[in-house]
């Protein structure tokens, strides 16, 4: 089994933005997913991964790693985020509330995390955008 990350003064961050999507427009999302939020999220600095999240037909989840809280709250700043939000509502495939949380990310979860970071192939990460199915 991998070492688990060293422990450092600032824990790397999972934080956890969660949407309903309108039926019949999960296909839409995604291809917004794939064509701006991903990108944008791989410009970040201290973005570590982004995955997206199927939680059922008409809820998804985006699950991103973050460095620290600065990084998270530089990102949520930054007006290439601000106006990737402003253009996902735009499009009208949100439905519903949308909520955020942000936990540590130690102990097993990080031990799990950091080898799916470590396979091949990251699941609905950096380097393969399809969604994860939950």
């Amino acid at each position: 089994m991998q070492e688990p990350p060293p422990h450092s003064e600032s824990p790397r961050l999972l934080r956890v933005w969660t949407t309903g999507v309108r039926p019949g427009r999960l296909a839409d999302y995604l291809a917004f997913a794939n064509s701006r939020s991903l990108p944008m999220f791989r410009s970040m600095a201290g973005c570590e991964a982004v995955h997206f999240i199927r939680l059922g037909d008409t809820r998804q989840a985006v699950a991103t790693v973050w460095a620290d809280q600065a990084a998270i709250h530089a990102c949520e700043r930054s007006a290439l985020y601000q106006r990737t939000v402003a253009d996902l509502i735009a499009t009208g495939v949100l439905e519903g509330d949308t909520a955020v949380a942000v936990v540590p990310l130690a102990g097993a979860l990080a031990e799990l995390w950091s080898a799916l970071l470590d396979t091949p192939r990251r699941l609905g990460g950096f380097d393969d955008a399809e969604p994860l199915v939950l």
